[in-house]
């Protein structure tokens, strides 16, 4: 049987729950094969998705020195599943020898239930604080295997509006900050302190206040501001960390297979590395798509290393005018600036003159030299403004 459990913030985790059942023939000595062969071991199809958070858990009855002190080599069955196992890198929860069963007939202690986790649910903590409880099995001879899940991310709201750094906060300095002011408002707090006194719900809350604001007070005086790495991307978001953390799992379920397994697997990891290198351009490009789209002249100007690049928009987003977007990329720009100062010409409604054809009246072409041209200018009262020895012709002259 298989569980998926799936909690708010974190990857799914499936829980499979195997009872690892022998054929026996007439006298009651194992033969054939064990369910977990059958089920996981001779399917056709991988049974436990190679890049999925699985736990295989329960009644393995099966020795071996991986979880215990065995007499003799173990059987043929439980080292094919141990080989199964440890091929896809499941590992152990239990400790190691810790008895999980005790017979009702004879007492003897055994380790037969057993807890495996694979790379991905071992980063989620699926199997968080495990622990054999004998007393909590109830009638039963199988101990308790218990476990805790870890709770699920939840955004905390941040009261003071900033991060501190807390390492390099200095104790003393931050209590006597806190003292002094808890002694501006304390006649609140010990009010609801006194123990012959029962206090109101608003001066309960009231109090809650006050202390809260006591320790917001003393954090900023004292504790310095945490900066962010200057390695930091500030347009990385919980998207990628979750294609990132699918691309881990792949890579993690990779390792240990053989070739001719590792092929298929192989074939996965390239495509989902291709799909977090895309993913990755293209939120970048909308974070600073956005972030020039709102950004005022002074802000430009601000950031940092803007116009180190090849590209530079030392000027804010052109307004294109109403029902349209904001003009925030170089192109987009340009083009709304081709429209506002290059419009095409007016139509006036007049037929240009045919021109590929000679005109009645016109004047055939003459060569016109230098010296001709000049005295032609003189006569006009034109300087010729140094003119060099090329022709001047007349192209046309309509009466």
């Amino acid at each position: 049987m298989a569980v998926e459990v799936r909690q708010r913030g974190r990857r799914p985790v499936v829980y499979y729950n195997v009872y690892n059942q022998g054929e026996v023939d007439d006298l009651g000595r194992p033969r054939g094969r064990t369910t977990f062969q059958r089920v996981f071991i001779d399917a056709r199809v991988e049974p436990v998705p190679q890049d999925t958070a699985a736990v295989m858990l329960g009644d393995f009855n099966e020795h071996h020195s991986w979880w215990s002190l065995v007499n003799g080599a173990p059987r043929r069955q439980a080292r094919e599943m141990v080989d199964w196992l440890r091929d896809r890198n499941f590992a152990l929860a239990n400790d190691f020898n810790e008895p999980t069963f005790a017979s009702h007939d004879t007492g003897l202690l055994s380790v037969l239930d057993l807890v495996f986790y694979n790379p991905a649910a071992g980063r989620l903590d699926a199997v968080y604080g495990f622990r054999v409880d004998a007393a909590a099995s109830g009638a039963s001879d199988h101990f308790a295997l218990l476990w805790e899940s870890p709770p699920s991310a939840e955004p905390v709201t941040n009261v003071t509006g900033c991060k501190f750094n807390w390492k390099l906060a200095v104790e003393a300095d931050f209590v006597e900050a806190f003292r002094a002011r808890l002694d501006e408002t304390g006649h609140i707090i010990r009010l609801i302190m006194d123990a012959a006194y029962i206090p109101t719900t608003e001066e309960v809350e009231r109090a809650t206040r006050c202390y809260q604001d006591a320790m917001v007070y003393a954090a900023q005086k004292t504790v310095p501001e945490r900066r962010d790495s200057t390695y930091a991307k500030p347009w990385w978001n919980g998207e990628l960390d979750d294609a990132k953390e699918i691309l881990a799992a792949a890579k993690d379920a990779l390792r240990g297979l053989t070739r001719a397994q590792a092929e298929a697997q192989a074939e996965r990891v390239r495509k989902l590395t291709h799909r977090f290198r895309r993913m990755a351009k293209r939120i970048k490009r909308r974070y600073f798509r956005d972030l020039l789209a709102n950004a005022s002249t002074k802000e430009l100007w601000e950031y940092k290393g803007w116009t180190g690049g090849k590209r530079t928009y030392p000027t804010p987003p052109l307004d294109q005018g109403p029902d349209l977007p904001l003009a925030a990329e170089h192109a987009d720009k340009c083009a709304a600036l081709r429209r506002a100062h290059f419009r095409p010409p007016t139509d006036l409604g007049v037929q240009p003159p045919d021109l590929s054809a000679p005109r009645l009246h016109a004047r055939a072409h003459q060569k016109v030299g230098v010296l001709e041209a000049s005295v032609a200018l003189d006569v006009a009262g034109l300087s010729p403004g140094g003119v060099e020895a090329y022709d001047i012709g007349v192209l046309g002259e309509t009466r």
